[in-house]
Order: C-alpha cells, then sequence, then structure tokens
C-alpha cells in the first residue's frame, strides 16, 4: 500500500470532523431567566408597533430560535440596507435586566451588545406575523435603540450615569459634530484644516471651537459641510453635523415654501433614509406625526412631502399645497 494513503485518510477524517464543527451562536442564556419577551418592528421609529410575549411557550420558542441563529462573520453598519427598522427583540429577565438583540436587513444580519454580524437569512415577516398576540404602538421610551459605540441599550433601564454621558463630539465652526463609530474610507482625503485645540469632560458638550469631549488635544481632522474626520490613534474617525429634529412649528414653516420647497430645505434636520429604490427620506418629529419626503435622488426635487399620521398611516397630506395647521388639529380631534 502506498504510504500517501494513510496521510490522504487522516486528511479527509481532519475535514470531515472540522466540516461538523458548529459554529459560534449568537448568544447562550438560561430559559427559565426569561420572564417576558417584548418585540417590535415597523417602517420608522416613530411608527414602531410591539408585541408583549408572556407564554412560557412561545418565550421557550424565541430564545431556541435566537440562540440556534450561527454568526457567519462579522460585519459593518455600512452593510445594514436601508428601509424599515427589522425587528428587536428584548428578553426581560429575572433579575431586572435585559438583553436585547436586532435583526436587520433582510434577516441576514444580527446586533448584539457584543456587535453587528451576518447570519443564515432569517424570514422576520413569519417571526412577526407568527406571534399571537396583541399588536400595541410602541412608546418613544420603549424603543431599544443604539448607542455610538454600537451597544445597544434600552432606555427604560438604562441607569442615570449611563445617560448623562455624551458620544464623543466636537465643535468645529460653530456647529458640533459627532462621533458615527466609522472610519473614514478615504481617510483624510481633501488637507487638514486644523487640530484639537481643547478638551472638556466626556459629560459635557464642547462649547468652543476646536473643542472635544473625548480628549485628542492635538490630533489633526478635516472639515466638511456635513462631516468632519478626525485622526484619532492612527485612524481618521467619520464625524457627522448634528442635526435638530423637526417639529411641527418647523413643518408649518417649510409648508409655505410650497413647491419652492426642496430636500436641501430638510437637512438641517435629523433624518434616516427608509428607501428601496427611490430615495426617501422619514423624519421624526413626535409620538403623533413624522415627515416622509421622497424622490429620485438627493440633489433631485421632492416627489412628495408627506406629514404622516403615526396611528393611521393612510392618513397624510403633502405639506406643500395643503394647509398644514388645519390638518394637524382635525387629527389631533379625532385622536381617541
Amino acid at each position: 500500500m502506498s504510504k500517501r494513503l494513510p496521510i490522504l485518510l487522516l486528511l479527509c477524517l481532519l475535514f470531515t470532523l472540522s466540516g461538523c464543527q458548529k459554529q459560534s451562536p449568537a448568544f447562550s442564556i438560561e430559559e427559565d431567566q426569561i420572564q417576558s419577551i417584548d418585540v417590535f418592528t415597523g417602517g420608522v421609529p416613530s411608527a414602531a408597533v410591539k408585541k408583549a410575549v408572556t407564554s412560557s411557550d412561545d418565550i421557550q420558542k424565541i430564545a431556541r430560535k435566537l440562540s440556534g441563529i450561527s454568526l457567519l462573520s462579522k460585519s459593518e453598519d455600512r452593510d445594514i440596507p436601508a428601509g424599515g427598522i427589522g425587528l428587536y427583540f428584548k428578553l426581560n429577565l429575572s433579575d431586572e435586566t435585559c438583553q436585547l438583540f436586532h435583526i436587520i436587513g433582510d434577516g441576514d444580519l444580527i446586533r448584539t451588545e457584543s456587535g453587528l454580524y451576518k447570519i443564515k437569512k432569517i424570514n422576520t415577516a413569519d417571526l412577526w406575523e407568527n406571534l399571537n398576540y396583541e399588536e400595541v404602538k410602541a412608546e418613544e421610551n420603549e424603543l431599544p435603540t443604539v448607542t455610538y459605540s454600537g451597544i445597544l441599550l434600552d432606555q427604560s433601564v438604562t441607569d442615570t450615569d449611563t445617560l448623562n454621558d455624551l458620544p464623543p463630539m466636537v465643535m468645529l465652526d460653530g456647529s458640533i459634530y459627532i462621533d458615527t463609530g466609522q472610519e473614514s474610507p478615504m481617510g483624510a482625503a481633501d488637507a487638514v484644516s486644523g487640530k484639537i485645540l481643547s478638551a472638556v469632560e466626556g459629560t459635557k458638550r464642547p462649547s468652543e471651537d476646536g473643542q472635544s469631549n473625548f480628549g485628542c488635544v492635538g490630533n489633526n481632522y478635516v472639515l466638511n459641510d456635513d462631516y468632519a474626520v478626525i485622526n484619532i490613534n492612527e485612524k481618521w474617525i467619520l464625524f457627522r453635523k448634528e442635526k435638530s429634529k423637526l417639529t411641527l412649528d418647523n413643518v408649518i414653516e417649510l409648508s409655505k415654501k410650497g413647491d419652492s420647497l426642496s430636500l436641501s430645505d430638510l437637512s438641517p434636520y435629523e433624518g434616516t433614509d427608509v428607501g428601496s429604490g427611490l430615495y426617501i427620506l422619514s423624519y421624526e418629529i413626535n409620538d403623533d406625526f413624522y415627515l416622509l419626503a421622497g424622490s429620485t435622488g438627493p440633489e433631485n426635487p421632492p416627489m412628495y412631502v408627506r406629514l404622516v399620521y403615526a396611528d393611521d398611516r393612510e392618513q397624510y397630506i403633502d405639506i406643500r399645497d395643503n394647509d398644514v395647521e388645519s390638518w394637524i388639529d382635525e387629527m389631533k380631534s379625532t385622536a381617541p
């Protein structure tokens, strides 16, 4: 017998054994620690809905579904497609803490406390529909949020000290720029604009030009209109210009522009790209209303700028050619 044959057989055995090894599960938790599970979904955060899962059998099914997920590889925020908020699972534990898991994209991404991962695709629509519980509107402070560090936190159970912490931010040319947690793919790209001149504590907002709340005094930065990149630990980190939250007063004022209203008029406000095919931006206002602006591209005129009633998404008006104040009053008067 050839001496190579035993070696080949050994290699085949090793490959077979390695192929049988299971990939790392997304998480591990004792099922009897879970008291209930809150599940959230929706088109935009302001219109999120919730189901409260209380049956021990259903809790067990969800826990086993989540623990059966295999992490395929590490992923990055830029892999997340626009559109919808995905499916959040908030596991309420017996020690009064919680664990949070966010399935996003087309059901092929999951964010946990340890980061963002690619997973084998899950049918999130079926998961939601198969939960036979009452669907109710989620309050604004119920929806789990993602901090700048990428760790999921639930605002209702976060302690005061954590809430007082601010994300890394810097004041440049009179505006605040906030850390995105992402490295600029282009590096500095342009010529250096200046250096960080001073710093305040991480619990304070910068109040002077060139001031940060994360140290790095003397580090170079490059400034553009909507973003800055700062050299931190030999990497160019992307900071985005802080924007204001849209209010109904803002909407009423914007409506006065009529057909001349453009997407650039909305640029000072916080918006989320929720489009798929079209360029659609969603602007949270409050529990009752949100704004949707749709176009064929960010530089093109809007096809519509709709103020939407959150409790009934079929109720909306285009603010460019309607009496916005009267419509708001009408919607408020019909609220239960």
